[in-house]
């Protein structure tokens, strides 16, 4: 017969061998978090009035300047364009933009610059457009527009819509 403390120690050696052969086994994997923040950019526009004139005796429309405002808001570091179209007048292009009433036609033209140099276009050819950087808050852009003096055609209310794309 076995002295009990050897039975003891038998025993113990037993239940460290069965305890270390249930241990589970482990592994890890890792995995990515990721988010992609995407640009935005928002664009409004106020109405441009060159108001209402008299056609001189000589039938003449006298040159009249008037501005509007383009509000574009775009993600802090967001680089952007803003186009002018040619308008819907009848004949209207970029070089000579036109208002109608019915089938008479008035030249007016939109600028990018105070001095009416600079005609602000839809990019096409090279064409200029207006641009910035996003700041977070609202930037206000001017449209400068001059209606150009010309013999008018005929009284009538005259009228072209105009659409400013934003590319970001």
């Amino acid at each position: 017969m076995l002295p009990l403390r050897l039975l003891h120690c038998s025993f113990g050696v037993a239940l460290l061998v069965a305890s270390s052969a249930a241990q589970p086994a482990t592994q890890t994997a890792n995995f990515n978090v990721t988010v992609s923040i995407q640009s935005q950019c928002l664009i409004s526009a106020t109405n441009l009035s060159f108001g209402s004139q008299a056609v001189t005796l000589g039938g003449e429309v006298t040159q009249t300047d008037n501005n509007s405002t383009i509000t574009v808001t775009c993600t802090l570091g967001a680089s952007y364009a803003v186009a002018l179209d040619a308008g819907t007048g009848t004949g209207s292009t970029i070089t000579d933009r036109k208002m109608s009433s019915g089938t008479n036609t008035l030249s007016y033209q939109l600028y990018a610059n105070a001095a009416r140099t600079s005609i602000w276009a839809d990019g096409s050819g090279g064409s200029q457009t207006v641009g910035g950087t996003g700041t977070g808050v609202p930037v206000a852009l001017t449209v400068y527009g001059r209606l150009a003096g010309q013999s008018a055609t005929a009284p009538g209310d005259y009228a072209s819509v105009v659409t400013a794309t934003i590319t970001y």
